[in-house]
């Protein structure tokens, strides 16, 4: 995702959803989220959505041509069926569209798409390459000492509730407002 694309994610009120949201804005993209119910359309716009569209009974094609006229860059595909192919119809050629494996069902391939399934894998990696993604490569010094500190607690230790010998504010994570 570059910044100042036009992308939709589709069933954007859910967890996986919400999180796309954040971290297409946080990459510079403009969001259109589709959600299946008014308040799911409220929730994605309170998100950070530039503009929300009823997934289910709206004309999801018609709101994606007022939102990006030359067509949409990217879809993130979270719900199939054919609301996501309306989606896909509105998608510029050499678009993309990422989904996860098991939605059902499945989309058509489409010549003009770049089509990327996945399988979503959690894991300290993973979560360490979103982090740079989002935040880029440098990592704050109170970051480091988190990392230094779950490696000497272990990795399956609580953390951190204020570390042995520290009050709970001169904790890393809190200094990091993660606590």
């Amino acid at each position: 995702m570059k910044d100042g694309e036009n992308v939709i994610i589709h069933g954007a009120s859910g967890g996986v959803g919400s999180l796309a949201i954040q971290f297409a804005k946080l990459r510079g993209a403009r969001v259109l989220a589709t959600a299946s119910s008014a308040a799911g359309m409220e929730f994605v716009t309170e998100l950070g959505a530039d503009m929300a569209a009823d997934g289910r009974h709206g004309d999801i094609v018609a709101t994606a041509k007022t939102f990006a006229p030359d067509g949409i860059d990217a879809v993130l595909g979270l719900v199939g069926g054919d609301s996501l192919e309306r989606c896909l119809d509105t998608v510029r050629p050499g678009g993309r569209l990422a989904y996860p494996n098991g939605i059902d069902p499945e989309p058509k391939k489409r010549r003009s798409i770049e089509t990327v399934p996945y399988d979503a894998v959690a894991g300290v990696k993973e979560f360490e390459r979103l982090g740079r993604a989002v935040g880029g490569e440098a990592e704050s010094s109170d970051r480091r000492s988190i990392r230094a500190h779950r490696s000497r607690e272990g990795a399956r230790a609580p953390c951190c509730r204020g570390c042995v010998g520290q009050d709970r504010a001169s904790s890393p994570l809190a200094r990091a407002g993660m606590e």
